[in-house]
């Protein structure tokens, strides 16, 4: 009886210290010190063959007013999409109608930056390496400056 009460002590502690190491690695939307932050809405890719993954939303506002919603997905579940290289620009081809984008780099990452004369800016960050990408939306008034650097301010969270 002692055998296994030393034996499974040690295994409980690995497993309960490999959990919180995972845990800490897992991305997140974070709450914003000087931001208004909205709730966080999170929901798991749950399949038949098992955990996918998450899909997270937030909406924020800005100290000086600026509004964005930022999207999250996590996992296996989210397909990463393959990018034109980094400085490449198009009008009004992709993804839609009157829209334009281009291709940046934002903070080591590849990010899609698209305009949309009726929604406004939107980036889409592939951070592939580390399993998720962040959409952050802004409204039409708002600048592609301002988008970008929400987006590299909610990254440096991340």
């Amino acid at each position: 009886m002692s055998c296994r009460v030393l034996f499974g002590v040690p295994v409980c502690l690995i497993l309960i210290f490999n959990g919180i190491a995972s845990a800490a690695d897992t991305p997140a939307l974070p709450a914003v010190a000087g931001w208004r932050c909205g709730e966080l809405k999170s929901v798991q890719l749950d399949t038949v063959s098992g955990n996918r993954g998450y899909w997270q939303e937030r909406d924020y506002r800005t100290p000086d007013g600026v509004s964005l919603k930022a999207t999250l997905t996590f996992g296996t579940g989210p397909k990463f999409y393959n990018q034109p290289p980094d400085g490449t620009i198009s009008d009004g081809e992709f993804p839609g109608l009157g829209a334009s984008y281009e291709i940046i780099s934002l903070a080591g990452f590849r990010a899609l930056v698209e305009k949309d004369s009726m929604s406004g800016y939107s980036v889409a960050v592939n951070a592939f390496e580390r399993k998720f990408t962040l959409t952050v939306e802004c409204g039409r008034f708002e600048d592609r400056d301002d988008v970008i650097s929400r987006a590299e301010a909610l990254m440096a969270l991340i």
